[in-house]
């Protein structure tokens, strides 16, 4: 995931888009923002890691491994929660932005962009509303 401030820009770009011209648009402008796990599906050389399931698993442990401190505490202090429950929902939010790449089959379709945008939006109001 990424910092509050940071995913207050992306659910807000994604969300001012009306249709899927405007979503790619908007995505395309926040692109450099958007956490690694989500970068990473238009490197089209970093594919067949992901489809493949035991290295996936441990591409997302590494990415996990080096994000967990920064994203663990960033989500801790936006939710007033315990560091280890601030990296469970970190955890959490990785394992299901794969599910939903995986599901897509890692093509970034309008209705994967319009999955994008409804999430970055959920994620970001669920910060707001604590």
């Amino acid at each position: 995931m990424v910092d509050n401030n940071n995913l207050q820009t992306i659910a807000n770009t994604l969300s001012a888009a009306s249709n899927s011209v405007s979503l790619r648009e908007a995505y395309d402008s926040i692109f450099d923002r958007l956490p690694l796990c989500q970068r990473i599906i238009r490197h089209k050389k970093y594919l067949p890691l992901f489809l493949d399931e035991q290295i996936s698993e441990y591409v997302l442990q590494r990415i996990i491994g080096r994000e967990k401190d920064r994203q663990g505490l960033v989500i801790a202090e936006s939710l007033g929660v315990s560091f280890d429950v601030g990296v469970s929902v970190f955890v959490f939010l990785v394992h299901g932005l794969y599910a939903v790449n995986k599901q897509y089959k890692w093509s970034q379709s309008d209705e994967w962009l319009e999955a994008q945008k409804i999430i970055f939006e959920l994620v970001y109001r669920g910060l707001q509303s604590r």
